[in-house]
């Protein structure tokens, strides 16, 4: 009955901290990236001028192509958010 018992326990911490890997920086940047696919269609330009404002823009682009520098800027702030 107690090995059950630990086991069940053990089994439940497990599925916790499994749920709370979802908020480390990648499940940040997925939500930056999820919420910039929908704020991108209407307000395009606001947004991504607003990241390029940034002081960290250029350590957060550095090595990305022009085309994904906007995308890549804000999922990388959404690690600050």
């Amino acid at each position: 009955m107690k090995l059950r018992s630990f086991l069940a326990a053990a089994f439940l911490l497990l599925m916790l901290t499994t749920a709370a890997q979802a908020w480390n920086n990648a499940g940040h940047m997925t939500r930056g990236l999820y919420r910039l696919s929908e704020t991108d269609r209407s307000h395009p330009q606001p947004c991504r001028r607003s990241v390029a404002e940034n002081p960290m823009y250029d350590s957060w682009t550095a090595g990305i192509s022009d085309d994904q520098k906007g995308l890549v800027a804000f999922m990388r702030a959404a690690n600050l958010a």
